[in-house]
């Protein structure tokens, strides 16, 4: 069978609108400059990775939308701010550049949204809490029934132990 006659039988998975994955160079520093990495868009938030096989263990850093501003730097180029952190960060191409600013405009504007419609707090990790998955610092809760929460990860918890 020739290379031209193939297809490909994987299924294909659409994103939502907000959603995006792909490499994107970062600026690191002067003396590597600018480094391949792998962006993950979901849920408001900008995680990138080394590489796609890192997802499942080490992320390199995350974004939170909300509170982000992004602009166009040059023709590829998309500066991110986020309170006193700037990221330089580069497509390969302005198609692509774009694609991303669009994508990201979109999730800022429905993590906003989100963020406003529902009453969402932030914990003080000086007191104890029981959660799902533990004391995750800066986790987002939702006040349920009176004396319990809901963390993010949609299970409720008890703020006295």
């Amino acid at each position: 069978m020739s290379g031209a006659a193939r297809t490909s039988t994987a299924p294909t998975v659409e994103l939502p609108l907000d959603s995006l994955k792909g490499w994107l160079l970062k600026w690191t520093n002067y003396l590597k400059g600018y480094q391949r990495r792998w962006f993950v868009l979901s849920n408001g938030l900008l995680s990138y990775y080394r590489n796609q096989d890192e997802m499942a263990h080490t992320c390199r850093g995350t974004i939170n939308l909300c509170t982000a501003h992004f602009d166009k730097e040059d023709s590829c180029g998309i500066m991110l701010t986020n309170g006193a952190r700037t990221y330089h960060l580069k497509a390969s191409s302005e198609v692509e550049r774009q694609h991303w600013i669009t994508t990201l405009e979109l999730a800022k504007a429905k993590a906003v949204h989100l963020m406003s419609s529902h009453s969402v707090w932030f914990l003080d990790f000086s007191r104890p809490f029981r959660c799902c998955r533990g004391s995750a610092p800066g986790a987002a809760v939702r006040r349920g029934s009176p004396g319990a929460c809901t963390c993010a990860w949609g299970q409720t918890f008890s703020q006295a132990l």
